[in-house]
């Protein structure tokens, strides 16, 4: 063990998944090798690990739940909670069918494992209710919105390279100046399951991006290499290049990771 520092970590679902359940994961075993060193240092206290709140609402919309552009298009509510002085608004909780057996197993384990999750800030966001407050990690800034802005700031930025959910926007074709909600345009798309499916997974990857950004945590770890997704995929080299310089977006593969750790590549 070289690591004496703590450091931070947010872990994509392709990661967390092997480090948490490596036999209910498909991975080749050079793979879950390097998950479970991995596991080791969470263990050991020397990785403060998260997780986006998005890998257990968008990424959990399966199919065995019904079509994810039909959960996605459902007739929504606003719900709001009045406050002392102030509304809450949030996204409406049917929406969410629930988590399957495994993503539960998932859930239970990562907290038990001391993982906290990142939120998501999106206005009507999918809402899952077996997530608890108390498992979210929420950053502290100076400015009473700070945390809202700079996820806010790195979504936008994503959309204007058209990363993210900026790839809704171009499967669907969503006019700029647009007057209705995307779910008006998601209706009206006639294209495959495959190519949507894509563009949420996409959006789930932008969003988690920004709040792992917003949140100062050091490295984003995933297998994602962009593959099949094109340029404008989030982990694509000229993406992850151009949110290094202006964010210092930190992204490594779990090997390389484990290298960092033991001492092998530099911090």
């Amino acid at each position: 063990m070289k690591q004496t520092n703590p450091i931070s970590v947010t872990f994509d679902r392709n990661v967390y998944e092997s480090i948490l359940g490596p036999d209910k994961c498909k991975r080749p075993e050079s793979n879950l090798e390097h998950a479970a060193i991995i596991a080791n240092y969470i263990e050991w206290k020397q990785i403060v690990p998260y997780i986006s709140e998005s890998a257990f609402t968008l990424e959990t919309l399966r199919n065995e739940k019904g079509n994810r552009r039909r959960i996605l298009t459902k007739d929504r509510k606003i719900i709001s909670e009045p406050g002392d002085s102030f509304i809450r608004l949030g996204g409406d909780p049917s929406i969410h069918p629930g988590t399957t057996e495994t993503d539960g197993y998932f859930l239970n384990k990562a907290i038990e494992s001391g993982f906290k999750i990142l939120p998501i800030f999106r206005f009507g966001r999918i809402v899952n209710l077996e997530i608890r407050p108390e498992w979210r990690y929420i950053k502290e800034y100076s400015e009473p919105m700070g945390l809202v802005d700079k996820w806010s700031e790195v979504v936008t930025y994503l959309e204007d390279l058209g990363a993210g959910f900026g790839f809704i926007n171009s499967l669907l074709k969503i006019p700029e100046n647009r007057q209705k909600p995307w779910t008006f345009y998601a209706e009206q798309y006639t294209g495959s399951d495959k190519k949507f499916n894509r563009a949420i997974a996409e959006w789930s990857d932008g969003d988690s991006v920004a709040s792992h950004i917003a949140s100062g945590i050091t490295y984003f770890c995933t297998y994602d290499e962009a593959k099949g997704a094109g340029s404008k995929s989030v982990f694509s080299p000229n993406i992850k290049e151009a949110l290094n310089k202006k964010f210092g977006l930190k992204v490594v593969s779990p090997q390389e990771l484990v290298f960092i750790l033991q001492g092998h590549l530099p911090a």
